[in-house]
C-alpha cells in the first residue's frame, strides 16, 4: 500500500493477529474505529498505539488477556474526538482510573470484566460528556462510585453482584440515591 491508502484507513479490525507492532498504527492519521480482540496486547502497548490517533472517535477491546487498564495517557489534547469506549471479556481488566482524561467519552460500556469493582472507577468521576454508561456482567461490582457525571443520562447496570443488583432493585437507600438523579436507569 501507498502511504497515502495507509493514511486513510478509516476502520480497522485486528482480531486474532499476532506480532502485531502497535506503536506502528500511529500513522493510521484517519482511523476513527478500532476493533482489537483476541490479542495479546498490553497496557504499554495499548496507550502507545492510542497516542497519536487524533481521529479516532470510537475502540474496542474484547478478549484480551493483558488489558489491566485504561492508558495514561501524557498529552491530554490527544483523543479529542474519542468518544465512544467498549471494554469486554478482558479478564484481567480493573482499572478505570484514567478516565478523566478522556475528556469527550460520551458512551462507555464495560461488559464481562470480572475484576471490575467500584476502586476501579476514577475519584473524580466527573466527564462533562459522559451521556451513556453500561456495566454489564461485571460480577465484582458489589457497590458503585461515590458519584456519577452530572451529564450522565442512560444506566445499564446488568448482572453485577447479586447484593448490588438487590439494593438497587428496592429503590431505596445509599446505592440508590447515588444513581437517583439518573434519567434512564436498566437495572437486572
Amino acid at each position: 500500500m501507498h502511504q497515502q491508502q495507509v493514511e486513510a484507513i478509516a476502520i480497522l479490525t485486528l482480531r486474532n493477529c499476532e506480532d502485531v507492532k502497535f506503536e506502528e498504527l500511529q500513522v493510521l492519521t484517519s482511523l476513527k474505529r478500532l476493533q482489537i480482540s483476541h490479542s495479546r496486547i498490553n497496557d504499554e502497548q495499548l496507550g502507545t498505539c492510542l497516542r497519536d490517533l487524533q481521529a479516532l472517535t470510537w475502540l474496542e477491546i474484547s478478549n484480551c488477556n493483558n488489558i489491566t487498564c485504561l492508558p495514561r495517557m501524557e498529552n491530554s489534547e490527544c483523543l479529542t474526538k474519542f468518544h465512544e469506549l467498549h471494554i469486554q471479556q478482558c479478564p484481567e481488566f480493573s482499572s478505570l482510573r484514567s478516565l478523566p482524561i478522556f475528556a469527550a467519552l460520551e458512551s462507555i460500556l464495560i461488559e464481562n470484566c470480572s475484576k471490575v469493582t467500584m476502586e476501579s472507577f476514577p475519584t473524580n468521576f466527573n466527564n462533562s460528556s459522559l451521556r451513556r454508561l453500561s456495566i454489564m456482567n461485571c460480577a465484582e461490582l458489589e457497590s458503585l462510585p461515590c458519584s456519577f457525571p452530572s451529564s450522565l443520562q442512560v444506566l445499564h447496570l446488568i448482572g453485577c453482584k447479586p447484593s448490588l443488583m438487590t439494593k438497587l432493585q428496592v429503590k431505596d437507600g445509599a446505592e440508590w440515591n447515588k444513581i437517583a438523579s439518573i434519567p434512564f436507569k436498566q437495572i437486572r
